[in-house]
């Protein structure tokens, strides 16, 4: 039986070949007793490696954002138990997001949020208690089914006056609204406390 051998091709990206492609026709100019590559084209051939460099961080990120949600797609696949489902896809959720805490709430018949996981708040009994989280964005994005991203609501208008924001610290926040088909059910709230710009539209 026969194995075929795998190409570069088949272990590196187009962006990585290209980089590597790149260099090694520099490096065979300056090989030669007089190098064939002028100090402009040199300048431009760095330019182009920075450029495919950072093609490949971002290569790197998206591969580990894709990783992290196949992980959350296998735990939401793979137990019955809602509540350590939960707990492990929020925890999962802080490590993909750059978040310092999450927080997940459904909407009960009578159209009050209620805590169903959180991860990293002090408080041991989520369900029992006020978490510590701006509640205005929370509603707001549960009203108007529309996600909210601030980089920095200490500074941002729409919640810097805030009383949670304020009393808080909050900073970073990313909150998007639950949906099954156009009715929403709740809301998934992210936070950073400490850094600002943690989140991204994308």
């Amino acid at each position: 039986m026969s194995v075929a051998k795998e190409t570069r091709a088949d272990r590196m990206s187009s962006t990585a070949i290209a980089l590597l492609d790149s260099m090694e026709a520099v490096q065979q100019a300056l090989a030669q007793p007089t190098p064939s590559i002028s100090p402009q084209q040199m300048l431009y051939r760095v330019q182009e490696w920075r450029q495919l460099v950072q093609e490949l961080a971002q290569e790197s990120v998206q591969e580990v954002q894709l990783a992290a949600l196949y992980d959350i797609t296998r735990m939401l696949n793979s137990s019955l138990n809602l509540t350590d489902t939960l707990g492990r896809v929020m925890n999962s959720l802080i490590q993909l997001t750059g978040a310092e805490r999450s927080c997940l709430m459904l909407l009960t018949s009578q159209g009050r949020l209620e805590i169903k996981a959180a991860c990293h708040f002090d408080q041991e009994d989520v369900a029992a208690c006020d978490l510590e989280i701006s509640h205005t964005v929370v509603r707001n994005v549960v009203e108007h089914h529309q996600p909210i991203v601030t980089t920095n609501a200490q500074l941002d208008s729409r919640f810097s006056e805030q009383e949670s924001v304020v009393g808080y610290h909050l900073r970073s926040i990313a909150c998007v609204p639950l949906q099954v088909r156009d009715r929403v059910i709740g809301a998934l709230y992210l936070d950073n406390r400490m850094r600002e710009g943690v989140f991204s539209e994308s």
